[in-house]
């Protein structure tokens, strides 16, 4: 099996653990706190202590700049942001604030490490790493354990968690897991096949969809927003709602490889193009994304084909996600690890991740 198949396996059917350090990592504390991301943020601010929750950073024409989750904690906030830097992101909190807020924006990024797991049993690694009451957190809920801040959140559709550490115990906690994880296949996973399997759960990932420079409403993410407030692009997404949305990405599947940029047709007619591929690892085809013009952007579409080198590929849309995640039938608490066999009577027929080819059940 080669690495990335290996990296995609541990995702998919035991624990993938990621070094996240290149995300933004900023503090927020003070009286006006909430008033600097409210008028930052585009999402609605009614978190309670120990909640998290996904948003943006828009630009002013809308366009997004950065994946944000940002987490409620005790008396001050904290963002975890995936495509600018801590500095860029202190500067444009800092360009948000009123004259007389009492704020304190603080850079985590010399501080703190992100260490994230993610898998079916990634629940069980928390568990044997803190204690076994962690693994009930809820999702998109934060905690303190001993080694720092534990948020349930994630990218693949599995169950996730996000370790904020210091650095100072960085080493020793990914020591730790790895050595505790070694039972059940554990291991260290990179950037690229955790956006492999972020696409394939259609969860958003900054380094695919970042540079093409769309709006929330193209990439389907609306559902980050609150439309009742005003922020950096509301103007420009209330003009494209009001004037109609003219293209928006769709999910694909093809039974042979594509590239980005390639114009998809229906019809004779150029409908839009490939904007991600990703290569299936068994079989010859591709899944991805294009951005085609509504109406042709709904699953279900089979007339659609793309020019190759050997002629038209055809393509089909589909509803995502591409996979059936095990972690839907693996209960926290209930299904441990070495009990793994004995989920083949609630596993669906046939259940097996798109990029690790035919398997039922981890043996």
């Amino acid at each position: 099996m080669s690495g990335f198949a290996q990296q995609l396996g541990r995702l998919r059917r035991s624990v993938g653990l990621i070094r996240m350090d290149d995300l933004a990592k900023v503090a927020v504390r003070g009286e006006h706190a909430y008033d600097l991301l409210d008028a930052a943020l585009p999402c609605a601010m009614h978190l309670l202590d120990g909640q998290a929750r996904q948003t943006l950073l828009l630009r002013e024409d809308a366009t997004v700049a950065a994946d944000v989750l940002l987490v409620c904690e005790d008396d001050h906030y904290l963002l975890l942001a995936d495509g600018v830097s801590s500095g860029q992101l202190l500067e444009t909190l800092s360009g948000h604030r009123q004259r007389g807020w009492e704020v304190e924006l603080e850079s985590l990024e010399q501080s703190h490490a992100l260490i994230q797991l993610s898998g079916p049993w990634a629940w069980e690694l928390l568990a044997d790493f803190d204690t076994p009451g962690i693994a009930g957190m809820r999702y998109l809920a934060a905690a303190r354990i001993d080694s720092g801040l534990c948020i349930r959140a994630g990218h693949t559709g599995e169950y996730g968690y996000d370790l904020l550490v210091p650095h100072s115990q960085a080493s020793t906690v990914w020591d730790r897991l790895i050595e505790l994880g070694a039972r059940m296949d554990a291991g260290a996973v990179g950037r690229e096949a955790l956006a492999y399997a972020a696409l394939q759960d259609w969860f958003f990932d900054m380094g695919d969809l970042g540079p093409l420079g769309l709006t929330p409403l193209e990439l389907q993410l609306q559902w980050r927003l609150c439309r009742h407030k005003r922020y950096p692009g509301s103007e420009t997404l209330r003009q494209q709602r009001e004037h109609g949305l003219a293209k928006r990405i769709t999910a694909f599947r093809s039974g042979l490889p594509l590239q980005p940029g390639q114009i998809v047709s229906c019809e004779g007619r150029g409908i839009g193009e490939i904007v991600v591929v990703k290569t299936e690892l068994a079989g010859q085809g591709c899944f991805g994304l294009a951005l085609l013009d509504l109406p042709w952007a709904q699953a279900g579409m089979v007339d659609f084909s793309v020019l190759g080198g050997a002629g038209p590929v055809e393509l089909r849309t589909i509803s995502p996600p591409f996979v059936t995640n095990l972690s839907l039938f693996v209960r926290a608490q209930q299904d441990p690890w070495d009990l793994r066999h004995t989920l083949e009577a609630r596993v669906a027929p046939g259940w097996a991740p798109l990029a690790v080819g035919p398997v039922a059940v981890p043996s």
